[in-house]
């Protein structure tokens, strides 16, 4: 499953999308979380995004906004997301 959170951009309403939709989804979703690049304006999408990189692997599209990964491989064995982690951001 993939869900692309787009919504308001301030830290406390991404988290809590993120939040509401995380036990939703199984334990091998990806999230795709747009503008993480913003930084003016109030927009709290990196932080959460720098935050949730910490325990998730990840991979940040750095052109234009910004754009997100993080892979939830709750399932996965712990070799399966190396190549995630390795990739870093482009």
């Amino acid at each position: 499953m993939i869900l692309h959170i787009d919504g308001r951009h301030f830290y406390e309403d991404a988290k809590s999308d993120f939040e509401q939709w995380l036990p939703k989804l199984s334990k091998n979703a990806i999230f795709l979380f747009h503008d993480t690049e913003v930084r003016e304006r109030d927009s709290g999408v990196w932080k959460l995004f720098d935050e949730r990189s910490q325990k998730y692997p990840s991979f940040n599209f750095h052109r234009q906004h910004g754009l997100g990964v993080l892979v939830l491989v709750g399932l996965l064995p712990r070799q399966s997301n190396a190549p995630v982690r390795q990739a870093g951001s482009l």
